[in-house]
């Protein structure tokens, strides 16, 4: 027989109420030997039917495979409410990214229309990053007949150049005319995308994990109430932030924030001796991972914020987050989503340094709003210090003041 080995992976899906909707795609890394496989599935969404893509791949020539994961979601069966249908997957040349294309309902004004999109894994297919339109209008298959756009559709790649190609219909005028056919051109290092991460009321250690295009403190995090501080043997206001650096950055309220840049898929850090605040990546990676430069100078573990009253262990360093390291020389770490190291970190014996206090208020100015007319009631007033506590008012025996 030509078969050698013969393999299955189920769709592991709970929510499945039909058959795969079109033939699985599958792509090979031409680095690695990986195995790529994407196909759709139907999914029941209330009472409505729904199309999403899955993801698996292999790493010893499809004898075993990953459990299926959502591209748009990133876990087995929490899909998006809409319809994503018709991959085609393609892998840079230098084995590092994987691209899936892909038609998507999400986001179309008219139900029924759908969005030419990119969804891009830097690691290995273990995580997607947030999908990203391609295409400048929406399609509508129901004005085709059978209502139906056809899964033509492809992508090359050479280098870090895309070519994708795709049915479009957006020139039709309910005529139900054929489809035309639309392609890019597109550098993959040029993509935007739009990552998120959650912060805590009051102080949180926070990262820059994409390239953005303004790392001014003011642009990345327009909500703060406090300046960034990094660390350098000591707290440093920090104006203009860095990626792979972290920073002590302090909100109002729970909220999330967002970062649009190109992708960040390795950093390396410069740190000095003692204790480090570094930051995180494009995609969420072990601390095992992260190699550094002397081998074998972090001499404590990864530890994080979670708002107190202690630092916590980390077990991977996740985008959006800052974390404390402590290392016995200077030098550099490497973060990187490929990485294949397996270090084994020291057990945590000490705590590294608080988090930053608030600046202590400035001497009030003082103004006596009626005190030239003889008026009995004076009328203070003084300029907001950020970070100020309270202010105390006091009564002498010739008049008053504030401290």
């Amino acid at each position: 027989s030509i078969i050698q080995s013969l393999s299955f992976f189920p769709n592991n899906s709970t929510s499945v109420v039909g058959d795969i909707e079109n033939d699985p795609v599958i792509a090979c890394n031409p680095v690695s030997g990986d195995i790529y496989i994407a196909y759709n599935t139907w999914r029941l969404d209330g009472n409505t039917n729904r199309s999403s893509i899955l993801f698996t791949w292999s790493a010893d020539q499809g004898e075993t495979w990953s459990d299926p994961i959502n591209i748009i979601s990133n876990s087995a069966i929490t899909p998006a409410s809409k319809d994503q249908f018709f991959p085609f997957i393609a892998v840079n040349q230098s084995g590092t990214r994987i691209h899936i294309l892909y038609y998507d309902t999400e986001g179309a004004e008219v139900d029924g229309e759908c969005w030419v999109k990119i969804a891009t894994s830097l690691d290995g297919g273990k995580s997607f990053l947030p999908p990203v339109r391609i295409s400048a209008s929406t399609s509508k298959p129901s004005c085709l007949v059978p209502n139906f756009i056809g899964d033509y559709i492809g992508m090359a790649s050479q280098g870090n150049m895309l070519y994708p190609i795709w049915a479009d219909t957006r020139a039709d005028a309910g005529l139900q005319q054929p489809s035309d056919i639309y392609a890019a051109t597109i550098n993959e290092n040029d993509i935007q995308y739009t990552l998120s991460s959650y912060v805590n009321s009051n102080w949180n250690m926070v990262s820059v994990p994409d390239i953005v295009v303004d790392f001014s403190k003011t642009a990345v995090y327009p909500t703060a109430i406090s300046n960034a501080f990094g660390y350098s043997g000591s707290y440093v206001q920090s104006n203009q932030l860095s990626s792979g650096v972290g920073y002590w950055v302090k909100f109002q309220s729970v909220q999330t924030v967002t970062y649009v840049g190109t992708a960040l898929p390795a950093v390396t850090v410069a740190v000095n001796q003692g204790w480090n605040m570094i930051g995180s990546l494009s995609a969420p990676i072990s601390v095992n991972t992260v190699s550094s430069n002397p081998a074998g100078i972090i001499t404590q573990p990864f530890l994080a914020w979670q708002g107190g009253p202690d630092y916590v262990t980390a077990s991977s360093i996740d985008l959006g987050i800052a974390y404390w390291v402590k290392v016995s020389q200077a030098g550099t770490l490497i973060l990187d989503v490929n990485s294949n190291a397996s270090n084994q970190l020291p057990p945590r014996s000490e705590s590294p340094p608080s988090p930053p206090p608030p600046p202590a208020p400035a001497a009030p100015v003082l103004s006596c709003a009626n005190c030239s007319s003889g008026g009995q009631h004076p009328q203070f007033s003084w300029p907001a210090v950020s970070g100020a506590v309270r202010y105390n008012m006091y009564r002498y025996q010739c008049g008053y003041g504030l401290g």
